[in-house]
């Protein structure tokens, strides 16, 4: 007797052509992702786009690619016990490293195929495969309910799952239309994914410095943050966007539900997603920086119209606006009472407008 609704799902991990045979003749197959996810998360430059079965060349979603097994070392555990740090940053932290959890799943579950969760993972379960014995019991971490740190990693979780069920998103998550890019094998990762119907960029820095990414929009116009609800307005496809250590963003050209607030504990870094300055038609430069009590701002040649200019926190928020009628090369700015910190200054000339990274100090 045959149960064709059964799933059979095999432990081949062969050479990725037997696979891809198997999967044609409807099995499907266990996608070992441990190592990339568990490098990435403690910070070590790696590639993990074998996640979804487009990337292996498959022709059928029979893919079922997991982060954690039984077989496995926890990605907590990899991150408490070989994350790396820089300056104050520290993998190693568990709050930092649950905060990577997060960073890691953004760029698991939306991906093309069908996922396996290992138990408590969605919790961030620290305690080694190697407790006990590598067979023995493990204790169930009851007291995981009560922090509010894991509980947002729950959250997280649930809410990237949801992505393929949203009306809005489903068929795009789901099409072998999508295409489907990784921009960089390293730390600075970009997925993009295309579809008739959604357009969705993923964006995460797993590396131990702040860094601009330089982002190709699959359009121009509105595009959402999934987390936050905010929402940038892209006026070039090349583009570029600030993201700080251990920060990821999930971007689409239409609005989706939003998760509950605060899962994650950023807000986008600048409203407009700017030209770079080739495409300015003038190199921009803001001297000095750091800056102290002043800056200028130095155009590679001289301009003349009005040139709107407005200093940013990172949250996004305006905290000062200046509007100058240029005829030279340059304007200086007073920065009296700016407390020291990271800034953005925005630049709007012609109706084009690009964003600077300023320090204070």
């Amino acid at each position: 007797m045959i149960d064709n609704s059964a799933y059979i799902i095999l432990e081949h991990f062969a050479q990725n052509s037997e696979e891809i045979e198997l999967s044609d003749y409807g099995m499907l197959l266990w996608g070992n992702m441990n190592d990339a996810f568990g490098k990435a998360i403690q910070g070590v430059s790696n590639s993990i786009e074998g996640t979804t079965y487009l990337q292996r060349s498959w022709q059928k979603p029979h893919l079922v690619s997991f982060m954690e097994s039984h077989d496995e070392e926890r990605l907590l555990v990899k991150a408490l016990e070989g994350g790396q740090n820089a300056d104050s940053y520290n993998i190693k932290n568990l709050t930092t490293a649950l905060e990577r959890a997060k960073l890691a799943a953004t760029f698991y579950f939306p991906l093309q195929g069908p996922k396996m969760i290992w138990q408590f993972g969605e919790l961030g379960y620290d305690v080694s495969i190697n407790q006990n014995g590598r067979t023995g019991r493990k204790p169930i971490r009851w007291e995981y309910a009560q922090n509010a740190d894991r509980q947002k990693l729950y959250k997280t979780y649930a809410a990237l799952i949801r992505l393929k069920s949203l009306p809005e998103s489903a068929d795009a998550l789901r099409s072998r239309n999508s295409q489907l890019i990784e921009r960089n094998m390293g730390l600075e990762k970009q997925f993009i994914l295309q579809s008739p119907n959604l357009n969705m960029v993923i964006l995460g820095n797993f590396g131990l410095r702040n860094a601009d990414f330089k982002v190709n929009f699959p359009n121009t116009g509105t595009w959402f943050d999934y987390f936050t609800g905010e929402s940038i307005e892209v006026i070039d496809k090349e583009a570029n966007l600030f993201l700080q250590r251990g920060q990821f963003h999930l971007l689409t050209n239409k609005k989706l539900p939003t998760p509950e607030r605060d899962l994650v504990p950023w807000t986008l870094a600048a409203k407009v997603v700017a030209v770079e300055d080739a495409k300015f038609e003038h190199t921009i430069l803001l001297y000095p920086n750091p800056a102290h009590h002043q800056v200028q701002i130095r155009f590679s040649q001289a301009i003349k119209g009005t040139v709107k200019v407005s200093l940013k926190e990172i949250s996004g928020k305006t905290l000062r606006n200046w509007q100058f009628n240029l005829l030279n090369e340059h304007e200086s700015i007073d920065l009296q009472g700016i407390t020291t910190g990271f800034y953005f200054m925005e630049i709007d000339y012609n109706n084009k407008k690009v964003v600077k990274k300023l320090i204070i100090e």
